[in-house]
């Protein structure tokens, strides 16, 4: 009886020591979940903070602004433009050779558009029609062949160029403004004494200090010089019998060295007067310039390779007129001279643009 008694009373009191070893187990683990539980949600509310004040990037983030920033930071490719050498043609039979030199819209007039180009003498002996009127110019849409006429716009045109004034091998560069609906991007040139260019692309518009006009940019730090406007500079020739207006005075760089101490005077000769005679040639070539404020003198680059060398007031009709030009060697560090032209009254304080 008494080791029956024991079996059963040892057998019995083994359960309760099972029980509590399982339940201290079951509260260890249930300890560390809820520790580890706290630690992550302790740590992602102070990444959450770090984030928030700045100290540390989130890497989604980081790689968002960075996409944003090269998109932003990446330049749009401006609209194309006529490449050098693209667009020649013969002009004058084949005295002459035209090359379009720029075919844009002009900044803040979306309707209009400015063609650039250059006459070049190819001929010793002129034998037909010598004139390039750069204010007859016309164009035409290539599909619908609606035309568009010249205008006088915010830039003026160059009126006509006479290959009488311009030596063998020499160039002279004109302009006109066509009414151009935005919508066109390419047309073709018809020039009168010369020929057509075909599907010439439009380009976009270009500001007046030479800056591409883009949509990607935002903000741009350019030292602007204020460009001559039509009328600022004009004077009278030989007396009352012509007009000379500067239409053009911009730096440009030297193709010989790279500087850029070198001025394009471009003008404007108008003959005014029925009776002239035949000595009354303006020699553009020999024109100087000053500093106002120096006086130092600056004289032309080449007279026969960089200037048009001289206009006859007999070889243009009365009240047409005919452009030249000079290349003047300016220090950089001018930017407003005194110009001086043959025959001519004096420019004072005229704006060196670039």
């Amino acid at each position: 009886m008494k080791t029956g008694n024991r079996s059963r009373v040892e057998t019995v009191s083994a359960a309760p020591e099972t029980r509590r070893r399982g339940s201290h187990l079951n509260s260890f683990l249930a300890g560390i979940a809820t520790t580890l539980a706290l630690l992550l949600a302790g740590g992602g509310y102070w990444f959450y903070r770090m984030v928030q004040s700045g100290s540390v990037s989130s890497p989604l983030v980081a790689e968002t602004q960075t996409r944003n920033n090269r998109e932003v930071l990446t330049p749009t490719e401006p609209q194309n433009d006529v490449k050098q050498g693209e667009f020649v043609i013969p002009a004058a039979g084949n005295d002459a050779r035209l090359e379009l030199l720029s075919v844009r819209r002009v900044a803040g007039v979306p309707d209009e558009v400015v063609l650039e180009m250059r006459v070049t003498r190819l001929a010793d002996t002129l034998t037909g029609n010598s004139v390039i009127n750069f204010g007859e110019i016309t164009a035409r849409h290539p599909v619908t062949y609606d035309v568009y006429s010249p205008v006088s716009g915010q830039i003026p045109p160059s009126g006509s160029v006479s290959l009488l004034n311009i030596r063998r091998g020499d160039s002279v560069n004109g302009s006109t403004v066509l009414k151009v609906p935005p919508s066109v991007d390419k047309i073709d040139i018809f020039v009168e004494n010369g020929g057509a260019f075909k599907n010439v692309p439009v380009g976009v518009a270009e500001a007046v200090n030479n800056v591409p006009v883009t949509q990607t940019q935002t903000t741009t730090t350019v030292k602007t010089i204020t460009p001559i406007k039509p009328g600022d500079f004009v004077q009278k020739a030989f007396g009352r019998k012509g007009e000379v207006e500067l239409i053009s005075v911009k730096r440009i760089q030297d193709p010989e060295t790279g500087n850029r101490d070198v001025v394009n005077v471009q003008m404007r000769v108008r003959r005014l007067a029925e009776d002239v005679a035949g000595g009354d040639i303006i020699q553009v070539g020999s024109s100087t310039a000053r500093n106002p404020q120096t006086t130092e003198t600056f004289n032309a680059v080449d007279v026969v390779k960089r200037s048009t060398g001289s206009v006859s007031l007999s070889q243009i009709r009365s009240g047409a007129s005919a452009d030249a030009y000079v290349w003047l060697r300016v220090p950089e560090s001018v930017s407003v001279l005194d110009i001086y032209v043959p025959e001519t009254a004096a420019f004072k304080n005229v704006p060196v643009g670039n």
